[in-house]
């Protein structure tokens, strides 16, 4: 990865990553979107273990729990 690091995807509850890792392809397609973008983006949930994913209100099977979602910022730019 080019802007991120794995540290930025982890579970806000248990600081821990997916046993399967964060998805290669994600993780490709944010680092794109970055240099596309020319601006720093923030990841505010990547990794949610299950129950901070229950806390959350997050669907019971979410690709967060899975490592193949992540909730993203761009400060300054707005997608219409």
């Amino acid at each position: 990865m080019k802007y991120f690091s794995l540290n930025e995807f982890a579970c806000k509850h248990c600081r821990k990553l997916p046993e399967n890792g964060m998805s290669e392809m994600l993780l490709r397609k944010l680092d794109q979107l970055r240099e596309m973008l020319g601006v720093p983006v923030y990841v505010t949930s990547g990794y949610r273990c299950p129950h901070h994913n229950a806390v959350v209100g997050g669907e019971p099977n979410s690709f967060h729990m899975y490592g193949l979602a992540a909730d993203i910022i761009c400060n300054g730019v707005t997608f219409t």
